[in-house]
């Protein structure tokens, strides 16, 4: 019984990291693209709309995102606040 309540305590949930080739992956597909080059070509206001979106893939954070994009890290920022 006490073994159950420090476990309680301590609970947490472990996130799963992705890779950059998964990450990769979930890009295109999210973004329905083949190739993130497509990303750079865009308009500055379209470009941060579809780094928007990738704020719903789960264990990616922005940093990974913008070494994956190969774009700077404050663009991923800043478009994720819009």
């Amino acid at each position: 019984m006490l073994e159950d309540e420090i476990n309680a305590d301590y609970e947490y949930e472990i996130k799963a990291k992705l890779t950059d080739e998964e990450l990769y992956e979930k890009i295109k597909k999210i973004l329905n693209i083949t190739n993130l080059k497509e990303i750079y070509e865009c308009d500055v206001k379209i470009r941060d709309e579809k780094i928007k979106k990738l704020a719903i893939i789960e264990g990616a954070s922005n940093i990974q995102i913008s070494r994956v994009m190969r774009i700077n890290r404050k663009m991923v920022d800043r478009a994720m606040k819009k």
